[in-house]
């Protein structure tokens, strides 16, 4: 063959193996299996596939309902998958370190995924798993170590067990409502997590859960949770608050092995207690925002007491400071009781200024005199009795008691009389 005859056949030939390479993995590099339900499952893919796959919603005039265990299994040169919508179930291990795949589109009618499905699929950066899925095996997103964040959805009763383990990259999470336990493991090492909202539907925590999450600074658990298994927030090097909503949860081994500083305020730590591993608790009202800084300083003597140990005379003055708290916490309370009493005088007092002076009533009249009403009778009754004298000194009655009843109108309750001592009536 000519020269350049072989040369322009080298070219069309490599032209030809772009053109396959561009137009990336078909149905070509596919395997499936009819079901007893006659639908279409893919068992198998070519493992040298390349670039973004498109799987068809029907094959052989059937539906594509499943993804078989290990289908894509080690088919590390996909980029991305589109499956169609027909699928309902993704088996175990299904896309198995597909370590280029940045992507993949799941249908709205996929329910279950099972274990290890993307296991360490490390270009991924995001995934969504739709509503529709309620079970989801361990170990799904294991060493996904690219993913940053990802959506669950709201059916899910479980987190299993190593579902995200060394997911390093992966800085939060929402956790559906729906979930009740997180399983051993499911976020140990992920160490970008910077925080974690545990809901209230969650009862239980098992071992190692968050174990090296080591950017994790805080952590809320909800009074719902009702036991913590060992070794559960070991090596949290950054964690310096942990608040307990409720009653204090049953704890394993080793909860906070390796954990610098921990603020506690839960319900059941009593004052300056030491309930979890010897760290520091706060009772509720003991925790002052406020003066927040000043018993992280507190926290970090007791620490520093705690690391070096206590001698007798140390437990003595931890008692006395103890003793002094209570007594003060009492002395509150009475203060407390005093300035409601005050409060209560003051009130008292205010009425009473409100009322006339006997000045006032009697407007400085000679021998004016104030009575008051008789509440059952509503009269006022005055006696006088009258004496004579020649000296001033000695005096005797004149015989006969002048009385006389006066009726008050309804509303009175005081009546007012003054002797005019023969006064011109004119004059008042």
């Amino acid at each position: 063959m000519h020269t350049l005859t072989k040369l322009i056949a080298v070219f069309v030939l490599l032209f030809n193996l772009a053109a396959l390479s561009i137009q990336g993995a078909g149905i070509d590099d596919l395997t499936w299996e009819i079901t007893a339900d006659d639908a279409v499952s893919i068992v198998d893919c070519n493992q040298n596939a390349t670039g973004e796959l498109v799987i068809p919603d029907v094959i052989e005039r059937r539906v594509v309902t499943s993804i078989g265990e290990s289908a894509f299994h080690f088919c590390d040169s996909l980029t991305s998958i589109t499956l169609p919508d027909g699928i309902t179930s993704i088996g175990k291990q299904a896309f198995f370190a597909c370590r280029s795949l940045t992507s993949i589109t799941i249908p709205e009618s996929v329910t279950s995924i099972g274990e290890a499905a993307f296991y360490s699929c490390s270009s991924f950066t995001n995934i969504t798993i739709p509503d529709g899925v309620i079970s989801i095996g361990d170990g799904l997103f294991a060493y996904c170590t690219s993913l940053t964040s990802i959506t669950l959805p709201d059916g899910i009763t479980s987190i299993g067990e190593l579902d995200f383990y060394y997911c390093r990259s992966l800085t939060s999470i929402q956790i559906p409502d729906s979930v009740t336990s997180i399983e051993e493991s499911a976020f140990r090492e992920c160490s970008s997590l910077t925080s974690i909202t545990i809901p209230e539907s969650v009862t239980s925590i098992s071992s190692q859960v968050f174990e090296g999450c080591t950017s994790l600074t805080s952590v809320m658990i909800p009074d719902s949770v009702t036991s913590i298994g060992s070794y559960a927030f070991r090596d949290c090097s950054g964690l310096s608050e942990v608040t307990f909503l409720g009653d204090k949860p049953s704890f394993g081994q080793g909860v906070f092995d390796g954990v610098s500083a921990v603020v506690l305020y839960p319900s059941f730590a009593n004052g300056y207690t030491n309930p979890l591993a010897g760290l520091m608790a706060y009772k509720d009202g003991d925790y002052d925002p406020i003066n927040h800084h000043h018993q992280k300083t507190q926290l970090e003597v007791l620490k520093q007491i705690r690391d070096n140990g206590r001698d007798a005379q140390q437990n003595t003055q931890l008692e006395v400071l103890k003793q002094i708290r209570d007594q003060l916490q009492t002395l509150n309370a009475k203060m407390l009781d005093l300035q409601a009493s005050v409060a209560q005088k003051n009130a008292q007092i205010a009425q009473l200024q409100q009322r006339p002076t006997l000045e006032e009533v009697q407007e400085g009249r000679e021998g004016s005199v104030v009575l008051e009403v008789d509440p059952e009778g509503g009269t006022v009754t005055l006696g006088l009795t009258i004496e004579q004298s020649g000296d001033l000194i000695d005096w005797s009655p004149i015989e006969g008691e002048l009385t006389r009843t006066i009726p008050i109108p309804d509303g009175k309750k005081f009546y007012r009389f003054a002797l005019d001592k023969g006064k011109n009536p004119d004059q008042g």
